[in-house]
């Protein structure tokens, strides 16, 4: 006999994953473009595989996410 093990998850409306959602894709796209334009290879690929709900994405975005000057930049 296998006894299993239910987990009841609490219900969240349907509002607020809509609302979870949009504030996620604001703050990833937000650091991804930020990442790619700033030439962070590395930032861009944890940004792009870690999903925090947006937390890792202000992080980079308060802390390395500044425009470089069009002269600091690699050109080749």
């Amino acid at each position: 006999m296998v006894n299993y093990i239910s987990i009841q998850l609490p219900y969240i409306k349907p509002w607020i994953l809509v609302l979870l959602l949009l504030w996620s894709l604001f703050w990833k796209g937000w650091a991804l473009w930020r990442a790619a334009r700033n030439d962070h290879r590395g930032w861009y690929v944890l940004l792009f595989l870690l999903h925090t709900l947006g937390i890792l994405d202000i992080i980079y975005l308060l802390a390395w996410g500044r425009r470089r000057s069009v002269w600091s930049r690699r050109w080749w």
